[in-house]
């Protein structure tokens, strides 16, 4: 249903609330659309009358009360029509593997990491699912957390490969050796951007120590930051050295 129409999510969630009654009506074209649409339903509505949903019963009410929940309507709306995002979610995955989060890496290698995971990705994304010596397509059976004790069956699919390794040995030793001033200059030529830090104004550490007030400097915990380019608290200047113990507060 979310294929139907490209553009407009509204309209889809339009849809999906008027399937929620019967959960087969028919499908009308509409204005600024570009996708084909049929007047009708792709298929024949069903004689058995078993298959239709009463408006009148129990368990139409609760399956409505499911399908129009605002967040499934919010949801519906932001439906991929075209691909879904298993695939990007997957090279995500991939990402942490090459540049995991606990480890600092400079911009340029952060940036050889992601070509790296990009060419693992591109190579090893359409694999075909794994065989057995018999010709027997091979599945695995898996017991989810979220699943409490059920389990889910996936296919599985044929090793990885590392051909993109073999290429980029090949123009190491080939190429950037006998000529490493060429690839030198073009990654010199990369722009590098600054740390986020250099954007804003530093200022001196003496003024910023002076300028610095705690909850904790004033008795009673009346103590605020001040504003900037502000003036600075009193109580701050009243106590000269606090301590914190204990939620107490400890002069010297």
């Amino acid at each position: 249903m979310a294929k139907e129409c490209v553009k407009s999510p509204l309209l889809v969630s339009i849809q999906w609330r008027g399937n929620g009654g019967k959960m087969d009506i028919p499908s009308k074209p509409h204005p600024g659309c570009p996708c084909p649409r049929k007047s009708t339903v792709p298929h024949p509505p069903s004689t058995d009358k078993n298959k239709w949903q009463n408006p009148a019963t129990k368990a139409t009410y609760k399956i409505e009360k499911i399908l129009f929940n605002k967040r499934i309507l919010g949801d519906v709306k932001k439906l991929s029509p075209l691909y879904q995002t298993s695939a990007l979610e997957g090279f995500h995955s991939l990402i942490l593997r090459f540049a995991p989060k606990n480890v600092a890496f400079s911009y340029l290698v952060m940036l050889c990491r992601l070509y790296l995971a990009a060419f693992h990705f591109n190579e090893n994304s359409g694999r075909s699912q794994a065989r057995t010596a018999a010709g027997e397509l091979r599945f695995q059976i898996k017991f989810p957390k979220a699943k409490r004790g059920g389990h889910v069956v996936s296919m599985v699919k044929t090793k990885y490969t590392t051909e993109y390794v073999s290429e980029l040995m090949d123009l190491l030793f080939n190429k950037v050796i006998h000529d490493p001033g060429t690839f030198a200059a073009e990654l010199r030529a990369v722009a590098v951007p600054g740390f986020l830090c250099s954007q804003y104004e530093r200022p001196e550490k003496a003024d910023a120590i002076a300028r610095h007030v705690s909850r904790f400097s004033c008795p009673g915990g009346v103590g605020a930051a001040p504003a900037l380019g502000g003036p600075t608290s009193d109580c701050a200047a009243d106590v000269p050295v606090t301590d914190r113990e204990e939620g107490r507060i400890i002069t010297h």
